[in-house]
């Protein structure tokens, strides 16, 4: 009875988990709501509501599954270290996406946004864990075929160079049209934003993917 009642409840968070990275690609502007928040957008925001628990487990997953396919694209075997390697990923990746929500937010309100932090912070968690998920996606199948057709090839580089090309373009696509329905800007700053923000992105991942990990990933092979 228990084996039931854990695999309907998998199940069921599967399809939960798969339906909502399909709803948010196809629907930029839907979001979890912060815990407390009506669905009446006519009525005031509650300022001291908290960030979804489902959101957060939602994160939790995504970057659990992300760094799975980045470590088998990269061809990386942590053995017993499996467990820590996750742990800092998920610790190192949650910072970044808090840090980029700031500067998110503060751009936002420089441009009379009128989101609150909280509501920033959300658009950011849920459009960057799917972001993590889909490059990785997209990483492990080019790094199969460079594997079959490219043998020898420095699986490395591919894989930096493609997640952050495609992390650009998602980046691009999705974070301003969110970002406006929450601080609902103009589309001037939209169009602003969709250059500013991604291109912050790209360079700040450059910087810590060829200047700080890939050496280290280099001196430990």
């Amino acid at each position: 009875m228990e084996v039931e009642k854990l695999v309907k409840f998998s199940a069921d968070y599967c399809a939960d988990y798969l339906s909502t990275v399909i709803d948010t690609l196809s629907h930029p502007t839907r979001r979890f709501s912060l815990d407390s928040e009506s669905s009446d957008t006519s009525l005031p925001r509650h300022r001291g509501a908290e960030l979804n628990a489902k959101l957060l487990s939602f994160v939790a997953l995504s970057i659990c599954i992300g760094s799975v396919i980045f470590s088998a694209s990269e061809g990386r075997d942590f053995g017993n270290r499996f467990g820590d390697e996750v742990i800092l990923v998920f610790l190192e990746v949650i910072w970044l996406w808090i840090l980029f929500a700031l500067f998110a937010h503060v751009l936002c309100r420089i441009f009379h946004g009128r989101g609150t932090f909280k509501e920033t912070l959300s658009v950011v968690f849920q459009l960057f864990s799917i972001c993590y998920v889909i490059c990785g996606f997209v990483v492990f199948s080019a790094s199969l075929l460079v594997k079959g057709f490219f043998p020898g090839t420095a699986l490395t580089d591919v894989v930096y160079s493609l997640y952050l090309v495609s992390q650009l373009v998602f980046l691009i696509v999705y974070i301003p049209p969110a970002l406006k329905r929450v601080h609902h800007y103009s589309l001037r700053t939209q169009v602003i934003l969709s250059i500013i923000l991604p291109a912050t992105v790209f360079a700040t991942n450059y910087m810590l993917l060829y200047k700080v990990l890939d050496p280290i990933v280099r001196i430990h092979k």
